[in-house]
């Protein structure tokens, strides 16, 4: 008698964990789906938000950017681009007519541009300043962009000297190669020793000549590019690389500078030269610290053209390169 309780016991025990294992399975079911519902309606109402929350942000945006106008630009580089509201507008100077931008009255742009050797440039951030277009120009824009930057004869003239972004070491190994050749070529009067033969630079060696003859000759014995214009003491400003878009050509031209100092063996070789004493007879030699300033020219194929390379006031004494910031080459 007591076995048979036991085993009935048993019987609906296993019964009742029978049912109460299906009723939790089956409770597990019904709140899956539950959840899985809610999940999307939760997703649904997120998306729906944030894409509100996206129509209001791009809504104040246009807003705040304020009515937007056709803006003509000065004439300039086409390298050099419009930013608005922080944005490459896609709009370029062009070197000889107006450019035209249509950006918001409220924006505020500035001009990004990138050069080989120097990388990318970019002028300051301003608020849009302008006036009516003329009646000459009003049916190519609305507004004329008045730009804090000098603007000659309706062309844009603007310097880049912090240079963030310039490559120091092939900038002074092109000036340093370029200033042997061309002190190559005064040495001998020899213009086929230039660096290019472009006109601007001929017309540069008959300046440290006369009469077809070459006055001295310039044994380079070491170059000297500084990347801090800070360590230069001889109290010259200008010395430091910059890029320009100021140029006297009819053409808008941008120009890089390079500020180098050469230790050169200058030796007399000016046989019609009037000599006084001993001390200047022919064949004497110096040693000489120069500063050269070459002026390149950007031209197509984005290069740069050597056009100019003028020497500074010499010294007789040595340049102090102690410092970390200078690159030196010694021949």
């Amino acid at each position: 008698m007591r076995v048979r309780i036991a085993i009935g016991a048993l019987v609906i025990l296993s019964g009742s964990l029978l049912l109460t294992g299906c009723s939790s399975f089956g409770h597990v079911k019904m709140n899956q789906k539950s959840n899985d519902k809610s999940s999307k309606i939760s997703s649904s109402t997120d998306s729906s938000r944030k894409a509100s929350e996206a129509a209001e942000s791009s809504k104040e945006a246009v807003q705040a950017q304020g009515k937007k106008y056709t803006y003509g630009l000065p004439y300039g580089p086409s390298w050099l681009y419009l930013y608005a509201h922080g944005e490459n507008t896609g709009v370029h100077f062009l070197p000889n007519k107006y450019a035209v931008a249509k950006v918001g009255e409220n924006d505020k742009i500035f001009f990004s541009g990138t050069l080989p050797l120097v990388g990318k440039v970019k002028t300051s951030e301003e608020d849009i300043k302008s006036t009516d277009a003329t009646m000459d120009d009003k049916d190519k824009f609305q507004r004329q962009l008045d730009l804090p930057f000098e603007i000659d004869d309706n062309t844009l003239k603007v310097e880049f000297d912090r240079l963030n972004n310039i490559d120091n070491h092939a900038v002074a190994k092109q000036a340093f190669a370029d200033n042997i050749k061309y002190l190559s070529a005064v040495s001998t009067n020899d213009s086929k020793k230039l660096p290019n033969q472009s006109e601007d630079l001929k017309d540069s060696l008959s300046g440290d000549s006369w009469q077809d003859d070459a006055k001295d000759k310039y044994q380079v014995i070491e170059q000297y590019y500084t990347k801090d214009e800070t360590q230069v003491t001889d109290g010259n400003d200008d010395d430091h690389t910059y890029v320009t878009t100021d140029s006297d050509s009819e053409t808008p031209t941008t120009q890089l500078e390079i500020h180098i100092y050469a230790k050169v063996k200058v030796t007399d070789i000016d046989k019609d030269k009037p000599r006084t004493s001993s001390d200047e007879k022919i064949g004497n030699s110096h040693l000489r610290l120069i500063p050269y300033a070459l002026t390149y020219d950007l031209v197509s194929g984005n290069k740069w053209q050597l056009h100019d390379d003028t020497a500074g006031i010499d010294s007789d004494y040595e340049l102090d390169t102690s410092g970390t910031s200078w690159i030196s080459q010694k021949y």
